[in-house]
């Protein structure tokens, strides 16, 4: 989360954490089961960012692509993007960031295959 915190500021975006450790379950929890970080920038659309390793992607995004919160927040103007980090040479190498954006066109695809009979 701290890479893509940093990474958002570097790039000149205003990051929110609102992920937030639930005590009682024991866990962490996400705005809306997806949100990690929100990121706002004048003149530009309004960020949710789910940030995890590069490994974990296709994870995450299929997470994203079943709430039905992703699709409100992409129909109300938000983007939506995946932060997946890895590091190729092991720990003392540079971080590299993978953004990956999702739309609701990916989302209305994926809600219809679900929908179709099988």
């Amino acid at each position: 989360m701290r890479l893509s915190l940093k990474n958002l500021k570097d790039d000149g975006w205003h990051p929110y954490k609102v992920e937030y450790w639930d005590g009682y379950a024991r866990k962490t929890r996400d705005l809306m089961g997806f949100v990690d970080i929100i990121a706002t920038k004048p003149g530009c659309s309004t960020r949710l960012i789910q940030t995890t390793t590069r490994s974990n992607i296709s994870a995450r995004r299929r997470k994203i692509l079943k709430s039905e919160d992703s699709m409100w927040a992409c129909q109300g103007g938000l983007r939506i993007f995946i932060h997946g980090w890895d590091q190729p040479g092991g720990k003392w190498t540079t971080p590299r960031l993978k953004p990956e954006e999702i739309t609701l066109g990916q989302i209305m695809i994926a809600r219809a295959a679900r929908a179709a009979p099988a």
